[in-house]
């Protein structure tokens, strides 16, 4: 009887070995399992940060892309008003300084009264007494009184014509 004890024993032994082995070979294949999820659930995370993170930088290249046509098109603006301003530049140079005589053209529009202080005011003025100032060395060369009552006409309407400016320039509703 020790005999098959010993032997129901042994059994139990190796079954229960083989058992331990089927449950450490079960774990780890549950082990193995919860990896591959835990892989597969870092792989997700990893995708949908890498496709959060790419989708934010082309915004920043649309944004980045929108902001230089912006620049390009206010450096084209600014080019286009210094292009605009540069005449004025050149006929405020016109103004008489003080002591100094002022032209025929000039003392016709009054060039020196400006109450507004607007340079669109000045610049207006300066046009029509450059206007004036060549109409009046026309009929300084003149000899026909035709030509000279022509020339006297114009330079009057571009007085009238300058005042209607300045209203204009300055006028508030």
């Amino acid at each position: 009887m020790e005999k098959d004890e010993i032997k129901k024993k042994k059994d139990d032994a190796s079954n229960s070995k083989s058992s331990s082995e089927t449950k450490k070979e079960s774990v780890k294949k549950n082990n193995g399992d919860k990896d591959a999820n835990v892989n597969s659930e870092e792989t997700s995370d990893l995708k949908s940060q890498y496709e959060k993170l790419s989708q934010e930088n082309d915004d920043l290249s649309n944004i980045n892309q929108k902001q230089a046509e912006e620049i390009k098109e206010l450096i084209e603006k600014v080019a286009k008003l210094e292009k605009e301003a540069a005449p004025k530049k050149e006929l405020k140079e016109k103004v008489p300084e003080f002591g100094k005589t002022p032209s025929f053209g000039q003392k016709m529009v009054g060039i020196n009264f400006n109450p507004s202080g607007l340079d669109e005011v000045g610049f207006s003025k300066n046009i029509f007494a450059n206007a004036i100032d060549q109409i009046h060395d026309i009929r300084k060369v003149g000899t026909s009184p035709t030509q000279n009552g022509l020339c006297e006409q114009a330079v009057q309407a571009c007085v009238v014509a300058q005042m209607l400016a300045v209203k204009a320039i300055t006028w508030k509703d």
